[in-house]
């Protein structure tokens, strides 16, 4: 049962440091649409992202919302593989910890996944179409 919750906290950890990172870059918007409009597009939401930036301390209540949320989430689910991802827009959890913490959601990046296995591996994908890599 120890090894269980030291391989859940490594990968509590592991998601939440990934998700607080990517947060933080507004140029985090890949639908992979090489037309103008697509490009123009994606321009405009990273201006959102960037018209927003993401405080030190928005970042801190977010880590500690997140974990609390991924620690609920992983302990009363069992045996199941847990996923967070935004497509155009942040899934239910991560909104919840965003506007938690007073963070706008157009910081979010598209097209981005994140499985958790009943192992506790992570594993995530950022941009449309991108391989899944293991944390």
């Amino acid at each position: 049962m120890e090894t269980n919750n030291k391989l859940m906290d490594e990968a509590i950890l592991k998601a939440v440091i990934f998700w607080s990172e990517i947060i933080q870059k507004p140029m985090n918007k890949d639908n992979s649409d090489k037309s103008e409009a697509g490009g123009f597009t994606m321009m405009l939401a990273a201006m959102a992202g960037m018209q927003n930036p993401v405080t030190k301390e928005q970042i801190t209540n977010f880590e500690a919302k997140l974990e609390f949320a991924l620690k609920a989430m992983l302990i009363n689910e069992r045996p199941y593989n847990w996923h967070l991802d935004c497509d155009y827009h942040p899934c239910e959890i991560l909104a919840h910890c965003a506007n938690y913490s007073d963070i706008n959601l157009a910081v979010f990046p598209w097209k981005t996944y994140m499985l958790i296995n009943e192992k506790f591996e992570v594993f995530a994908s950022v941009g449309y179409g991108a391989d899944s890599k293991k944390l």
